[in-house]
């Protein structure tokens, strides 16, 4: 009987029996090792791997007794050779991640297409019934639709997203065993700051000086005040103050109100006083 009766797991190396015991300290994991030599187990011999995993398992790699990690981003393993204990050892392209990476990318991708399919088949219902343009002044205006104002949010979501998610991608795969839990908490504070008030004043801004974001100017759209003259800052920072609320239940709050008005405005186009038509220009 050994002091330790949790659990242990077995392993043979080259004709010799070998018991594991992993205990983890903290932001270390200490490994206890005893092996058998026909009468007896030898007295345990300890190694000590900075960090934490999501499993630890001993193996065999290449006729060579080895710990693997499995952490979020990648994959290591430590060599045990005698007395020492050599690695970490980077596996460049680990199989669980990328498996589980391209599942998420094609369930996304397909949702996304039978989204939009829905939005511009939605569209064109709107379209046949309301009013698509209006006179003023000699100047006709075209009314945005929803099917390019919907892909306009989307591609501003992906340049608002990707700086948010990026930092936190290049460090998880570079240290994966959180050896400090400050340093995710840190990161974790900044995505959400950046999807949050980076996208507020991003859309606002943009809008409200130029009357357009990246996403818009490549749907050729352009926020204009309701008199079809130029946006302010004020109006844009309104209008996106008010998206709160038209994000309800995945902006259908918006549809119903576009779908309502005369000038195809959502809620916070009507509590701004603006409008989203075709950029002519």
């Amino acid at each position: 009987m050994f002091e330790d009766s949790s659990e242990y797991k077995a392993i043979v190396v080259k004709n010799n029996m070998f018991l594991i015991h992993f205990r983890s300290f903290g932001n270390h994991l200490e490994i206890a090792l005893r092996g058998y030599n026909r009468y007896f187990w030898s007295e345990p011999k300890t190694f000590d791997i900075r960090g934490l995993s999501i499993s630890t398992v001993p193996a065999v790699f290449k006729n060579r007794f080895i710990i693997f990690q499995q952490g979020l981003f990648s994959e290591k393993y430590h060599i045990l050779e005698g007395e020492h204990i050599e690695g970490p050892f980077t596996i460049s392209k680990p199989f669980f991640f990328t498996f589980n990476v391209w599942k998420v990318l094609i369930f996304g991708f397909s949702f996304q297409l039978i989204f939009f399919v829905f939005i511009f088949l939605l569209s064109l219902v709107i379209r046949k019934f309301k009013l698509k343009t209006w006179r003023i002044e000699a100047r006709e205006f075209e009314f945005a639709s929803l099917f390019r104002r919907t892909l306009a949010k989307s591609i501003d979501f992906l340049l608002v997203t990707i700086p948010a998610v990026a930092p936190i991608y290049f460090v998880l795969s570079d240290d994966p065993f959180f050896e400090n839990p400050f340093q995710y908490i840190g990161l974790a504070v900044y995505s959400m700051t950046v999807m949050l008030l980076g996208s507020f004043l991003y859309h606002s801004l943009l809008e409200g000086l130029w009357g357009k974001t990246l996403g818009k100017k490549m749907c050729g759209i352009v926020v204009l005040k309701d008199d079809f003259s130029k946006c302010t800052i004020g109006r844009g920072f309104l209008r996106n103050v008010m998206r709160i609320v038209d994000s309800f239940f995945y902006y259908l709050v918006a549809v119903v109100a576009m779908a309502g008005t005369m000038k195809w405005q959502r809620l916070g186009d009507i509590v701004a006083g603006t409008i989203v038509v075709r950029d002519k220009t």
